[in-house]
């Protein structure tokens, strides 16, 4: 995936944080829940020094021309991602919340390992 030249500066910290954490050289560690439970759990952060500081939305659309789902149950949401060819999404491995929600979203829907 390719990055915004923005982030840039960020992304060496922000790595620190995720894939060799040393607390000793992280003041704040900003990443997803899933992660941030993870290192709860490692104790690597302070318990009561967490807070939920973003909110994200999480949409879906069609290519022009292409049915659109039926959302209006969780059973007919199914049927429609099962009915069509291919579904485009962030890859859950890079940590995009939107990647690993829709992964969840699939697994609770006991379709995840549909191909």
């Amino acid at each position: 995936m390719a990055r915004r030249k923005g982030f840039e500066p960020l992304t060496p910290r922000f790595e620190v944080c995720c894939s060799g954490f040393r607390p000793a050289h992280v003041l704040y560690c900003v990443v997803i829940l899933t992660i941030l439970e993870d290192l709860l759990k490692q104790d690597k952060i302070v318990a009561d020094s967490t807070v939920k500081i973003a909110r994200s939305s999480f949409g879906m659309g069609v290519r022009a021309g292409a049915p659109k789902p039926d959302t209006s149950s969780a059973d007919a949401f199914k049927r429609s991602l099962l009915a069509v060819k291919s579904i485009v999404i962030t890859d859950p491995a890079t940590g995009g919340v939107s990647g690993v929600h829709f992964v969840s979203v699939l697994q609770r829907l006991d379709i995840a390992d549909e191909s």
